[in-house]
């Protein structure tokens, strides 16, 4: 079974198949060894947290989420969701 991750996207983050020192190419196929899915979510588009979520990943972003973004994301975090930073 799958569990399927989000590495979001949209404020200047790591990138998800960057493979220097600012990617996340390592991260991504550590991950997929662990049994996750792994794919980028645009929450600047207006993209809301998948209810399949395990993981959240917002790495090193450059600005700050706006409000909205933040409203999505908050409550899968303050129901126990994991949103390493």
């Amino acid at each position: 079974m799958l569990f399927r991750s989000y590495v979001i996207t949209g404020h200047g983050e790591a990138s998800l198949s960057g493979s220097g020192a600012e990617g996340l190419s390592l991260l991504s196929r550590r991950l997929s060894e662990l049994g996750f899915d792994v794919d980028e979510l645009d929450t600047l588009r207006g993209a809301d947290i998948p209810e399949d979520a395990r993981l959240l990943i917002l790495a090193g972003p450059q600005v700050p989420l706006t409000e909205a973004q933040a409203t999505r994301v908050r409550p899968r975090v303050e129901a126990g969701g994991s949103l390493p930073v």
